[in-house]
């Protein structure tokens, strides 16, 4: 049967702890994309101007669901794009002012930093080549923003946020530990674009890998889920067909191996 395979990124090809991309990683994705019977995909909450994290396989990719779903690309092109509003930016960072949260606006190729004046923040380690912006009518008509990110640090910051979601439906919010929060309207999600692509290849068997709250659309969608053994998700587990070993044992090719996939 012919496969279309979609991996998330961070924690399912790349190690969030030794910030690599595993041998057996590596040695799987390139036998998949030797196979003309398997479709490579990526699904991940990066934007387009950070996937330099692929290095050595990035090539093998064709299909890309971006900004958890906002960015649906085929190569270099865009084939989908859903980008919030003016109304909808202003109205969360009047709100972020407030909290004292900071505002991250990810673009196609790159992520701007809206300041706040409450807070120096220090969980940024993840963020490089930030540009600080004021959120100008040139800044709008110059740049398309496809993904907001909150950053806290404070446990009754989160509870605000909570409740400023809660009188906003139209929005939803993936939460990370560190006091991260992704943004999305409450319709775009990884599945989302990857069905995009999947109209595209209607008889391929759908697999979909991941280990973050922002895969759980995904792999619901999947024909086959598989939720990466470090995953801290329980309701990912429940919901998978197979879970892999942790990422960090780099054991993935030969779990591939023992399910059937290769």
């Amino acid at each position: 049967m012919k496969k279309l395979i979609f991996f998330d990124i961070d924690g399912t090809l790349r190690s969030n702890e030794k910030k690599t991309i595993g041998r057996q990683t590596q040695k799987l994705i390139n036998q998949l994309a030797q196979n003309p019977n398997v479709t490579l995909g990526i699904a991940t909450g990066r934007n387009y101007g950070r996937l330099d994290v692929l290095k050595g396989i990035r090539h093998l990719f064709k299909y890309w669901v971006l900004s958890n779903g906002a960015l649906t690309m085929i190569e270099d092109k865009i084939i989908d794009e859903v980008e919030f509003s003016q109304q909808i930016i202003l109205k969360i960072q009047k709100e972020m002012e407030k909290i004292g949260a900071l505002m991250h606006l990810y673009s196609l190729e790159h992520i701007f930093e809206v300041p706040t004046s409450k807070n120096n923040f220090h969980n940024m380690s993840d963020f490089e080549n930030v540009k600080q912006v004021a959120l100008t009518k040139d800044f709008y008509l110059q740049n398309k923003i496809y993904q907001i990110s909150l950053l806290y640090q404070k446990d009754s910051q989160k509870t605000q946020i909570k409740n400023f979601l809660a009188k906003n439906k139209e929005l939803k919010a993936y939460f990370w530990e560190g006091g991260y929060i992704d943004l999305m309207y409450q319709q775009i999600d990884k599945s989302y674009g990857i069905k995009k692509i999947k109209k595209l290849f209607p008889n391929h068997q759908l697999i979909c890998m991941g280990d973050g709250p922002n895969d759980l659309e995904m792999l619901k969608l999947a024909d086959i889920a598989i939720t990466m053994g470090n995953t801290k998700i329980e309701e990912l587990k429940e919901i998978s067909n197979l879970i892999t070993p942790h990422i960090d044992e780099d054991r993935i090719y030969d779990f591939f191996k023992q399910s059937n996939l290769i």
